[in-house]
């Protein structure tokens, strides 16, 4: 009797251990998703002390929001960039300075700069110096506060959705033709999202899209963007949801199209970018977005899947 009772709690303990690491593994699905601080080159130069402070807080926000990672090797930063908008002396004996600033918080790749999440928020401090007046300001960051979770959540299911369709298009993805070009089989190899340094991606085995240039004119940017596609058939694709960032993370989207030599065709934000593409010729695009100066990242939608440009150089196409 004694040991079928033994062998009876036995069966009760290894059914536990088994649930115990299901649910573990179901909650450590996505553990992987750990955030450095990292302050922006463009943001307002700071002391070190305050440097400190600044990084601190964004610690402290990712640490309440599980996410945290004292690593620079972590997968994910989020960036902050400051800006005095105003700096001014008050009339008072002893004198006092105040400051007012936006902070801005960006959630990206740390190897792409594809953003996954932005939030600005208005900062004001006083103090007997500007320095003391911007300690002022970042000491009172509220780290909990219910605007940064909103912010971080929404960063992280975005970071999962992009992942995630990378993972089941690269499960589903079909093997490259044997007939392909030498060339191509490194961008096959590439695919689902990943770009290298001369700003080329592959959307699929066969389409791949290449940055090439910029140009501005009154308040328009225009973005010029090379479609190839190396398959045996012509192909139509539809490229969604384009999208652009300035450093403070604000996003613009597009306004237009050119296709080739043709006309510019007016599009509606939520308008699909669509292409012809014929067998082995490279097809120029150029995409309207509203003027700014400088472009953090380029975001659109392939086939369901999230692809970025990032650190776009504004230079003329050649």
């Amino acid at each position: 009797m004694k040991q079928v009772f033994t062998f009876f709690a036995f069966c009760c303990l290894a059914v536990n251990v088994g649930w115990a690491q299901v649910a573990t593994k179901k909650n450590n699905d996505w553990a992987w998703i750990r955030i450095t601080p990292v302050i922006a080159e463009h943001s307002e130069p700071l002391s070190e002390n305050l440097n400190g402070i600044l990084l601190s807080k964004m610690g402290q926000l990712l640490d309440a929001n599980k996410v945290g990672a004292a690593l620079n090797s972590a997968p994910f930063n989020m960036v902050a960039t400051l800006v005095v908008n105003q700096a001014d002396v008050t009339r008072t004996t002893p004198v006092r300075y105040s400051v007012s600033c936006s902070l801005t918080f960006q959630i990206m790749d740390a190897r792409t700069g594809d953003v996954f999440g932005a939030i600005t928020r208005d900062l004001r401090g006083i103090g007997a110096n500007k320095n003391n007046a911007i300690q002022s300001a970042l000491t009172g960051i509220n780290a909990r506060a219910p605007y940064f979770k909103v912010f971080v959540d929404g960063a992280k299911s975005k970071i999962k959705e992009n992942y995630e369709s990378q993972a089941l298009m690269s499960e589903a993805a079909p093997e490259v033709p044997a007939s392909a070009p030498a060339d191509d089989v490194p961008l096959a190899a590439e695919a689902n999202g990943q770009w290298d340094d001369s700003k080329r991606l592959a959307l699929s085995k066969t389409i791949t899209m290449e940055y090439v240039g910029a140009e501005s004119y009154g308040e328009r940017l225009y973005l010029h963007f090379a479609l190839t596609n190396s398959g045996s058939t012509s192909s139509e694709i539809a490229l969604r949801d384009m999208i652009i960032f300035d450093w403070e993370g604000t996003p613009y989207k597009k306004t237009g199209l050119t296709v080739g030599k043709g006309e510019e065709e007016s599009l509606a934000s939520w308008d699909a970018i669509r292409v012809l593409l014929a067998p082995g010729v490279r097809t120029i695009i150029k995409c309207t977005f509203p003027k700014i100066d400088t472009v953090s990242a380029c975001q659109f939608t392939y086939e369901k899947n999230k692809f970025a440009f990032s650190k776009l150089a504004l230079t003329p196409p050649e």
